[in-house]
């Protein structure tokens, strides 16, 4: 064991976090797909993909719960892919108190496994462990391995994607569309989408596009749009991001006609603006959409985009 000094702040105290991170061994032996699902046992769900792993995700506090669930889905060097399912329980005498608490902070390491015996469906295993760092003493325990329990392939984590109708969290904001890489041009038809489904209603629609040319950030500088924006409540943007690129005023992201603030479901339709970032070649653009609907853990993801020159 060992002492941590830590500063709470008011977003820890009212929240579990979890980060996630994996050991070098296991993105030798695994592509770059990766993605971890984890719950906080009710209607907190949080995917953690490449661009997410390091950082520190909160969850609300789940009443009378004991664990995280979390599962791995991942793509072998070999082209096996695995979807594992593990339920990481708290200790049943840290602080007293088994239950989860305002502050626990979990940081879960992912590593691969040597001997082929958990998963009896693929003959992979994964070696995961967790640290848990608790608020009240700051103290930091590694989790002991019998309370890390292997539940299958899939297990019960709920993918955000497909909600549980018989769920308690079945009103959670779910996203799809998120992760996807695409090459410009676009083939012929193919379409840039995000489906976005909230049942309490959006309240906010964050987006941020970052890029590695300088030309089209100082582009999006000239909108107002370098730092993250909000289209479902676009304020003094909504000229910029409602106006046609074809005007030369606007980027055309939103219908000036139809408010996405309160509606329960969305396409985010982005294929137009493809047009531009092509004017920028080559370069690499990544759109980081958060959702929100003021009740619900928020959902996040990213979208890339690869603008190649054309020979």
């Amino acid at each position: 064991m060992k002492q941590n000094t830590k500063v709470n702040t008011i977003c820890k105290l009212q929240n579990i976090a979890v980060t996630v991170g994996f050991t070098d061994n296991f993105k030798k032996q695994f592509q770059d797909d990766y993605a971890i699902t984890v719950t906080n046992g009710e209607a907190g769900v949080k995917v953690f993909e490449k661009e997410q792993l390091g950082k520190t995700f909160f969850f609300k506090v789940p009443e009378k719960k004991n664990s995280v669930q979390l599962t791995v889905k991942a793509t072998t060097t070999a082209n096996t892919q695995i979807a594992q399912n593990y339920t990481v329980t708290k200790p049943a005498d840290a602080e007293g108190n088994s239950n989860l608490v305002s502050g626990d902070e979990f940081t879960v390491n992912i590593d691969a496994g040597n001997e082929p015996s958990v998963d009896p469906t693929t003959q992979i295993e994964l070696n995961i462990s967790v640290d848990l760092t608790m608020n009240e003493t700051g103290l930091t325990i590694e989790i002991p391995t019998e309370n890390i329990v292997f539940n299958g392939d899939g297990g019960s984590t709920p993918d955000p994607d497909v909600p549980d109708p018989d769920d308690p969290g079945k009103d959670q904001i779910t996203v799809t569309g998120l992760g996807e890489t695409y090459n410009l041009p676009l083939s012929e038809g193919q379409k840039v989408l995000v489906n976005i489904s909230a049942p309490k209603g959006i309240t906010k629609l964050l987006v941020k596009i970052d890029s590695d040319n300088e030309e089209f950030m100082a582009t999006l500088g000239g909108f107002g749009l370098a730092e993250e924006f909000d289209i479902a409540n676009p304020g003094k943007l909504f000229d910029v991001l409602s106006n046609s690129l074809e005007s030369g005023n606007g980027i055309g992201l939103i219908d000036p006609d139809d408010p996405i603030k309160g509606k329960t479901s969305y396409l985010f339709d982005v294929t137009d603006f493809m047009v531009l970032l092509n004017l920028y070649a080559p370069s690499t653009n990544t759109f980081t959409l958060t959702v929100e609907d003021g009740v619900s853990e928020p959902v996040s993801g990213t979208l890339t985009v690869v603008a190649s020159n054309l020979e």
